[in-house]
C-alpha cells in the first residue's frame, strides 16, 4: 500500500514537473515572437515554433517578400523558426547597414549548415580577421594585370563553347536547352583561367567538379527540406547531416582532387619557376596576407601590411577557398549568362543593337580583345538591366553583432538582416516602368558607376546586383569580362531566336541563386559571312 502511494506521488511529481517544463518552454517560445512588436517593427504574424517559415511553402520566396514589402513597407520583420530577421528594401537603410555600419553587420549568417572538409574556410563563410585575410588573397588575383593574364585562357574556352553550340545546333536545328551547356562552360572557363585547372566540364558531364558544384547548389537550395530544417532548428544539424549524403561524398572527392592538383602544381612551379599565370590560385598559394590571429595590421602605404603580421594561406585555407569559389561563385555567373541569352532571344531589337555596337568596336574581326570588351558600353547596360530583372543573387544577409539604432529602427544582437535587391529593383519609384526591359536606364560604364541609373527618381543606391560595401562581390570585374566575352562571341557566330518551346515569360526559382525553373530553350541560326565582313545574314 505504501509502495503504491509512493508511486502515485512520484508520478504526480513527474507530471507536475513535466507540465511546468512544457509551460515554461511554450512561454519562452511565445516570448521570442514579441521581439518585433516591442521594437515597433511591422511584419506578418508568426505561427508557433515555425515562425513565418510555413508562409514560404510551395512559393517562390521572392514573391513572398514582394507581397510583404507591399503590405508592411520597406523595413519589416519576420521569424525564421525562432530567430528574428529584418528585411530591408530601402536604399538608405541598405547603405547604412552594408557600408556605414559595416563593423556591426560584417558577419554573414549560416548559408549552408552542411559544410565538409575545408568548406567552412571559404570567403562566404568566414568573418572578422579571417575574412580580411581571405579577401586580400582573392582580391590580389583579380587585379587588372591578373585578368589580362587570364583572358587568353577565357578566349580559348569560349571558342570551345562555340564548337559545342555548333554541334547542338546541328543535332537540334529547331532549338535546344542552353542552360546546361552554359553551366558547364562557366565552370570550365573559371577553373582553367582562374585556377589553371582543367575540369573538363564541357566534354564530361560526369566531371567531379561539376557534380560537386551541382551537389552544393542542391544542398543550399531553399527547396531542400533537410537544409531548411537544419536552418530553422540548428540543434538538429548533427542528426540531419547524414542525410546530406551526396554533397558529403562529392565534397570528399572534390577535396582530394584539388589537393592532388595543388601539390602537383607546386612541384611543377619548383621545377619551372616563372612559368605560371598570376591568376586567383597563384595568389592564394603565394600571396602573403594578414594573419587571422594578428592584431589589426598597420598599412605601410603601398597596400601591404608589415611582414611580421603576414603569412601565406595554408593548404586547408586554399582548398576551402577553391571549394567556395566553385560551389558558390560559378553558378550566379552561369545563371546571369543564361538570362542574357534569353533576353537576346526575346528582344530582337536589343540583340540587333548589341551586334551593331560589337561590329563597330571590333571592326568585324572574329576575335575580341580585352580592350574592345571594355568599350562595349551598350552590352554592359544590357547585362546590368538583365541583372535588374533577374537578380541572380536576390539579396545579401548579415548578422547584427551588437544592439544599435539606424535611421530610427532598433536592431538587436543576433538578428539576421536581409537587404533585398530583388525588391528594390522592382520599386516603381526607383525604376519607372520596372517591368519593361530597358537597358538605356544605365549610363555607359555603369559597372563602375552602378549606383547611377537613368529614369525618374532612381535612387543612387537602389541598384545592388553585386551587393554593397566591403563584402560586395569580389569577382564582379572578372564576371563582367566573362559575360561580355561569351555574348560577343555568340553574337559573332549566331542569331539567337526563340523556339516553339521557349517559355515567355521565363519562370524562375531559387537554387540557391535565381535560375530558370524549366530551363531556357532557344534556337540558334548560324550567321553566314558575306563578301562584306560587316554584312551577314542568318542561315535558316
Amino acid at each position: 500500500m505504501i509502495m503504491n502511494v509512493e508511486i502515485v506521488i512520484n508520478i504526480t511529481v513527474f507530471l507536475s514537473v513535466l507540465v511546468c517544463l512544457v509551460v515554461y518552454v511554450v512561454r519562452y517560445i511565445k516570448s521570442q515572437y514579441t521581439v518585433f512588436s516591442k521594437l515597433g517593427i511591422p511584419g506578418p504574424r508568426p505561427t508557433f515554433l515555425f515562425g513565418n517559415s510555413l508562409d514560404f511553402a510551395n512559393k517562390f520566396p521572392m514573391d513572398v517578400f514582394q507581397a510583404w514589402s507591399a503590405r508592411y513597407g520597406h523595413v519589416y520583420g519576420f521569424y525564421e523558426g525562432l530567430r528574428p530577421s529584418v528585411v530591408v528594401s530601402c536604399p538608405d537603410m541598405a547603405h547604412q547597414i552594408l557600408v556605414k555600419h559595416f563593423n556591426i553587420f560584417s558577419a554573414r549568417p549560416t548559408i549552408n549548415p552542411f559544410k565538409y572538409e575545408s568548406q567552412g574556410l571559404s570567403l562566404q563563410h568566414v568573418s572578422g580577421a579571417l575574412w580580411k585575410r581571405q579577401r586580400q588573397a582573392v582580391s590580389a588575383g583579380l587585379t587588372t594585370k591578373s585578368i589580362k593574364q587570364m583572358y587568353p585562357v577565357m578566349c580559348d574556352v569560349t571558342s570551345q563553347l562555340i564548337k559545342h553550340l555548333q554541334t547542338s545546333t546541328e543535332n537540334s536545328p529547331d532549338g535546344f536547352y542552353i542552360d546546361d551547356l552554359i553551366e558547364r562552360y562557366s565552370l570550365d572557363w573559371f577553373a582553367q583561367a582562374a585556377l589553371g585547372y582543367h575540369s573538363d566540364a564541357l566534354t564530361n558531364g560526369n566531371s567531379i567538379q561539376l557534380r560537386f558544384m551541382r551537389a552544393s547548389h542542391e544542398s543550399m537550395s531553399p527547396s531542400n527540406a533537410i537544409t531548411g530544417l537544419a536552418k530553422l532548428f540548428p540543434s538538429l544539424t548533427p542528426l540531419l547531416k547524414p542525410l546530406d549524403k551526396t554533397h558529403k561524398e562529392l565534397s570528399s572527392l572534390q577535396t582530394s582532387e584539388i589537393k592532388h592538383f595543388l601539390r602537383t602544381l607546386m612541384t611543377n612551379w619548383t621545377k619551372r619557376p616563372g612559368e605560371h599565370c598570376q591568376n586567383i590560385l597563384y595568389n592564394l598559394l603565394t600571396r602573403k596576407v594578414a594573419k587571422a590571429d594578428a592584431d589589426e595590421p598597420t598599412d605601410t602605404g603601398d597596400g601591404e601590411t608589415p611582414h611580421g603580421t603576414r603569412s601565406r594561406l595554408c593548404e586547408d585555407e586554399v582548398v576551402g577557398e577553391v571549394a567556395g569559389l566553385i560551389g558558390g561563385g560559378v553558378g550566379p555567373v552561369s545563371a546571369t549568362l543564361t538570362f542574357c541569352i534569353y533576353n537576346m532571344a526575346v528582344y530582337e531589337e536589343e540583340q540587333m543593337r548589341l551586334r551593331e555596337e560589337l561590329e563597330s568596336v571590333t571592326r568585324c574581326k572574329d576575335n575580341v580583345t580585352l580592350e574592345e570588351l571594355g568599350r562595349l558600353d551598350y552590352m554592359e547596360r544590357f547585362i546590368l538591366e538583365t541583372l535588374r530583372l533577374f537578380p541572380v543573387a536576390p539579396g545579401v544577409s548579415r548578422e547584427c553583432l551588437e544592439d544599435c539604432s539606424i535611421l530610427g529602427v532598433q536592431f538587436k544582437k543576433g538578428m539576421v538582416v536581409r537587404v533585398l535587391a530583388s525588391t528594390m529593383h522592382t520599386r516603381e519609384d526607383l525604376f519607372p516602368d520596372h517591368k519593361d526591359f530597358r537597358p538605356h536606364r544605365f549610363i555607359p560604364g555603369a559597372s563602375s558607376n552602378r549606383d547611377k541609373a537613368y529614369g525618374g527618381t532612381s535612387h543612387p543606391r537602389g541598384y545592388l546586383p553585386f551587393g554593397l560595401g566591403p563584402r560586395m562581390c569580389v569577382g564582379q570585374r572578372l564576371a563582367m569580362v566573362s559575360l561580355k566575352l561569351a555574348l560577343a562571341r555568340l553574337l559573332q557566330e549566331y542569331d539567337v531566336t526563340i523556339s516553339h518551346r521557349t517559355q515567355i515569360p521565363v519562370q524562375v526559382e531559387l537554387r540557391p541563386f535565381i535560375v530558370a525553373k524549366n530551363g531556357v530553350h532557344i534556337k540558334l541560326l548560324t550567321r553566314r559571312k558575306s563578301s562584306s565582313p560587316c554584312r551577314s545574314r542568318a542561315t535558316h
